[in-house]
């Protein structure tokens, strides 16, 4: 998953892309909680789809946060979890961490 969130507007574009599972994923932003806990559904994803060429399933999109969620997720109590009819209660999950942009390279 790669992000940018816009802590002004609360507006946060996201990519997730899904790769090497069991089956059909279904994806969502789980939160809060650190990375020894779980947490319900923060935030919904769409159905993922299936990029036939990489093997993978991948979205994009837009997501507008409240303050609380800016909060939780600034915090990183964030957590993407996928998962599939074979591991229902989830197959990959990623906490989600800040990184802090710049130029590369000198």
């Amino acid at each position: 998953m790669t992000g940018m969130l816009d802590t002004e507007t609360g507006v946060m574009t996201w990519r997730v892309t899904v790769a090497r599972v069991t089956g059909v994923p279904t994806v969502a932003f789980h939160g809060p909680a650190t990375k020894r806990e779980n947490a319900g559904v923060a935030l919904a994803i769409p159905p993922l789809e299936l990029m036939e060429d990489r093997n993978a399933y991948d979205l994009s999109g837009r997501s507008t946060l409240n303050a609380a969620q800016i909060a939780d997720l600034m915090a990183e109590r964030w957590y993407v979890l996928a998962v599939t009819s074979a591991h229902p209660e989830g197959e990959t999950r990623g906490q989600i961490v800040r990184a802090n942009p710049g130029v590369h390279g000198g």
